[in-house]
């Protein structure tokens, strides 16, 4: 993205729409035996179930590990994944504990997942309602390639989230970042580039991370013009980042 900024490999697929910034992201997934993630809150009113993660070994086998460091009531995962093999793992069962919700607070959401050869994951929400795929999406995680202590946030500005008439859920679709700290005592500076809930545009804060330990940044607007596009990441120690943005089009279209 430019100087003076690192290359930003973010945990990062767009609900329903993509926003590429890296050509290898449609490529084979980042290969490693460790990645973080955090999990984004997604509107359950579009369909935020079931969430998977996915995992491939190559031409090793390999031990895993899927755990949560910030969340000791977690009961790590554990699991052989064969040489050449795929194995899909169903955490919908974790759902409320593993989206990152609500915002602008410090959370235990983070997910850590470790091998003992280099293996390749992803996080998808298949996003089924009533018998329909209204809103599947997945993101790809990239290891330690996805490490960063500075990222600028990308994302699109032209389409709006589409709002929904149902009132039972508190999440509407929006758009937002979410940080995962990888060390303790991590300390995160943010600067939005747009209003956030909690924020206001162009001014600066800071929030100290524990390991696991998450932040979610979301934009006070629905409107793309407002999204948190440019918005500035800078850590003392390595973090990862996943940007989302939820249920997004042009309304009485396909979001």
């Amino acid at each position: 993205m430019g100087t003076p900024f690192q290359p930003m490999n973010l945990n990062k697929r767009y609900i329903l729409i993509f926003f590429c910034c890296f050509l290898s992201f449609f490529g084979k997934a980042q290969s490693d035996t460790i990645f973080w993630f955090a999990a984004p809150a997604i509107t359950p009113d579009h369909a935020n179930e079931p969430i998977y993660i996915r995992f491939s070994a190559y031409a090793v086998a390999a031990d895993v590990t899927v755990s949560m460091p910030a969340n000791p009531s977690f009961q790590a995962i554990t699991f052989t994944l064969n040489a050449n093999t795929t194995i899909t793992k169903d955490l919908t069962a974790f759902l409320n504990i593993l989206e990152s919700k609500p915002e602008n607070i410090v959370l235990r959401t983070g997910i850590k997942i470790t091998a003992t050869n280099k293996i390749s994951a992803y996080y998808e929400v298949d996003g089924v309602k009533n018998g329909n795929f209204l809103n599947p999406e997945i993101f790809t995680l990239k290891g330690v390639a996805g490490m960063g202590t500075k990222f600028m946030i990308p994302g699109q500005n032209t389409f709006d989230n589409i709002p929904f008439n149902n009132n039972a859920s508190t999440i509407k679709p929006h758009n937002g970042f979410v940080i995962v700290a990888t060390e303790n005592n991590t300390v995160v500076d943010i600067t939005p580039s747009k209003d956030a809930v909690g924020h206001l545009a162009g001014q600066p804060f800071s929030i100290t991370l524990q390991a696991g330990e998450t932040y979610t940044l979301i934009a006070s607007s629905a409107l793309g013009s407002q999204h948190l596009v440019g918005s500035v990441v800078t850590a003392n120690k390595a973090i990862c980042i996943t940007v989302y943005d939820d249920s997004i089009g042009v309304l009485g279209g396909n979001y």
